[in-house]
C-alpha cells in the first residue's frame, strides 16, 4: 500500500473511534476513563496488527532454471517466428 492510503486508513480509524467513543460516553454508556483505556487497546492491536500484516511478503515465485527443457510445438503447427518492425530510428535521405 502507498502512504497516502495508509493515512486515510488511519484518519477515518480516528474519526470512526472518535464518533463511536463520542456517542458512548454523552449517552451514559462508559465513562471518559474508560472509553479512553478501550480506544488505547484498539489502536495499539491495530498497530500489532499493521505491524504483522506488513512484514509478511508472498512467496518468491518458482526460478526459471537454464536446464529446463524447450518445449515441443504441438505436431502439425508450425513455429510462428516474431514479426519485428523495421527499425525508424535512423532516417535515409
Amino acid at each position: 500500500m502507498n502512504p497516502e492510503s495508509i493515512s486515510r486508513i488511519r484518519g477515518g480509524l480516528r474519526h470512526l473511534l472518535t464518533f463511536a467513543g463520542g456517542w458512548l460516553v454523552a449517552e451514559g454508556r462508559l465513562s471518559l476513563e474508560e472509553w479512553s483505556t478501550i480506544s488505547g487497546a484498539l489502536i495499539a492491536a491495530a498497530g500489532a496488527f499493521w505491524s504483522w500484516h506488513a512484514k509478511r511478503r508472498p512467496p518468491a515465485p518458482e526460478p526459471i532454471r537454464l536446464t529446463d527443457p524447450v518445449p515441443e510445438p504441438m505436431p502439425g503447427k508450425p513455429i510462428k517466428a516474431p514479426v519485428l518492425a523495421p527499425d525508424r530510428s535512423t532516417r535515409s535521405p
